[in-house]
Formats: structure tokens, C-alpha cells, sequence
């Protein structure tokens, strides 16, 4: 093991740049073999087939890079709480809905008054599932019960609890 040539500064460094390289290939994965179906982004299937089976060669090679190094210098993996990765994602969605309600549109220059009735409730929709999900995730983890069908395994590791009085408002 090579572990005891990085100083502390130097394998925060390689940790931090290998953890970005391999979230990368794993989105360009996904993105190649599940394209996200969305209404207000559209992924070009602008890949042949030759194309995409080369990259998910390069990414299948560079995953085994990445894991030799973080083996070799003796990384530690980050743990990554899906709860609160969620809650974080969705108190800023949440708060960027709020933005955009008609009376907050006026930073933008004249609102037409039928603007109210008109996006108001479509909005109030968006901004209570989102709500939601951002309160189920703000609940206290679990310490232990039965695996979820189809779910990936737990790590075991609990996230610290939730501040008292966070998320927007």
C-alpha cells in the first residue's frame, strides 16, 4: 500500500478528484443506457451504437482505475446519506418554487393581474409534492427494519438528525 506517501492535504486532493471522476462516469452511464425523460429537458440520442458501447467500455476501465487507486492509497469512500442528499435537493426546489409565484414575478418586471389565477394553483401542486418529499426525507432515519423491495442496500450508517426548525420557510 502507497497510502503513507500522501500527506494529509495531498489525499484530500486525489479522494476529492477520483469521488468527482467516478460520480461522472456513473452519470454518463446513466445517461447512455437510461436517458431521463423529462418535459422541460430533452437528451439527444446523439450516440451511435459503436459510440456507446466505447464509452461504457472506457467507464467499465475507468471505475477499475478508480478503485485501484483508492485500494492502493488507502482512500476512504465517502458515505452519502440518500435522506438527506433528497432533503437538500428539495428545500432548494421547494424554495425556488416559491420564487417563481406570481407576486414574487414582479422582480421581473409587470405582472398581468389574470397572472394570479392563472399559475397559482398550477403552481400550488408542484410546491405541496415537493413539500412532501422534502418532509419525508427531514424524518428522523431509521435505525434498523426490513429491506424495501427493489431498493439498493442500506449502508448501515445513520445520517446525524435533522436540525430543529430547518428547511426553508
Amino acid at each position: 500500500m502507497s497510502g503513507s506517501l500522501l500527506n494529509e492535504s495531498q489525499r484530500r486532493g486525489l479522494t476529492v478528484a477520483l469521488r468527482a471522476l467516478e460520480r461522472d462516469v456513473a452519470e454518463v452511464e446513466r445517461l447512455v443506457l437510461h436517458p431521463p425523460r423529462l418535459a422541460l429537458r430533452r437528451h439527444a440520442a446523439d450516440l451511435t451504437d459503436e459510440e456507446v458501447r466505447a464509452i461504457l467500455d472506457l467507464a467499465g476501465r475507468l471505475r477499475t482505475e478508480i478503485a485501484a487507486l483508492a485500494a492502493q492509497f488507502e482512500l476512504e469512500p465517502e458515505v452519502v446519506s440518500t435522506r438527506r442528499t433528497i432533503a437538500g435537493r428539495f428545500s432548494l426546489e421547494w424554495s425556488a418554487l416559491e420564487g417563481t409565484r406570481p407576486d414574487k414575478l414582479r422582480r421581473y418586471g409587470r405582472v398581468d393581474p389574470a397572472l394570479e389565477a392563472a399559475l397559482g394553483p398550477g403552481l400550488d401542486r408542484p410546491i405541496s409534492l415537493t413539500r412532501e418529499v422534502f418532509a419525508l426525507a427531514e424524518r428522523p432515519a431509521p435505525t434498523a427494519g426490513p429491506p424495501i423491495p427493489g431498493a439498493p442496500p442500506r449502508t448501515g450508517s445513520a445520517p446525524p438528525p435533522p436540525v430543529p426548525g430547518g428547511g426553508p420557510g
